[in-house]
């Protein structure tokens, strides 16, 4: 396994889930039928945890430790490494040795530029699949497919809207906004994500936050289901003293996670502009 334990730790059930679950990462075969039971239990607790931990994290405001559990969650629902050869691994039955070959023919190297491909890229994509070295079954071909149309391609815009203050002679209430995000699906609406080895069908969900990168502060965070076409979303956000700010105001940045795929997130950056009483 690429992180190994030392002989102290192989007689602890921790250390064999530990095991377990790097092995799922890698989706490396197991040697008796009984671990394969054994996983199935690791995995099903761990997305427990893993959405336990995103939850601390972002009540506790630190954007960056949510946003690396939110990927952790991408992995174990793939079974890949954050740091594989390649997002694309993550569609059925796509191996790092296609990947050279796929980078020659149609020029992209991971997921989301797959998903963005004009249809001739992806017709090409189908060409390369059905190659002969690649020993691939016509139905493996299908499912590759269906697992690149299956890719969440979202376009995503933010409006900003300042709240008016209940009492506006309070000089210490704060002030707040509306964030507004209107999200479209420019991809396949599907019933399930595209995870084959996840051991059980997934619905898609995502999280919606917004940070301030500067400090590495989570300032919301909203969970949101399926997105099947358009959708409306919004978030309430604090004004804060403390940041740093330009002549126009607070430069912050709103990500779009998907808890299922690796390399689909979507960050936009927009100014929270300062209150209209400071300016």
């Amino acid at each position: 396994m690429p992180v190994p334990i030392s002989e102290q730790e192989a007689d602890s059930p921790n250390a064999k889930t530990y095991l377990l679950l790097q092995a799922h990462l890698s989706r490396a075969t197991l040697p008796i039928t009984d671990y394969y039971t054994d996983q199935k239990s690791v995995i099903d607790n761990s997305v427990r945890i893993i959405q336990s931990m995103v939850d601390v994290t972002a009540n506790n405001g630190h954007l960056f430790a949510a946003l690396r559990a939110m990927t952790l969650l991408q992995c174990v629902v793939q079974a890949r490494w954050w740091n594989c050869a390649s997002t694309l691994m993550q569609l059925p039955h796509v191996t790092e040795e296609m990947l050279p070959e796929i980078d020659r023919q149609c020029h992209v190297k991971e997921a989301a530029e797959l998903a963005n491909a004009p249809l001739d890229t992806l017709f090409q994509f189908q060409r390369v699949l059905e190659q002969k070295e690649f020993q691939l079954e016509p139905w493996q071909v299908q499912e590759a497919m269906e697992g690149v149309r299956g890719l969440p391609l979202l376009d995503m815009r933010v409006a900003v809207t300042q709240r008016p203050k209940e009492d506006a002679e309070d000089e210490e209430e704060e002030t707040s906004y509306d964030i507004t995000v209107d999200v479209e699906r420019l991809s396949y609406p599907q019933k399930h994500a595209v995870a084959p080895h996840f051991g059980k069908t997934k619905d898609e969900q995502y999280w919606l936050v917004v940070g301030h990168e500067p400090t590495g502060e989570l300032v919301a965070m909203k969970r949101i289901n399926r997105i099947s076409r358009h959708t409306t979303l919004s978030l309430i956000v604090d004004w804060d003293e403390e940041w740093e700010t330009t002549a126009e105001g607070v430069e912050l940045n709103v990500y779009l996670v998907c808890d299922a795929y690796l390399g689909m997130d979507q960050q936009n950056t927009f100014v929270l502009p300062k209150p209209v009483e400071a300016v």
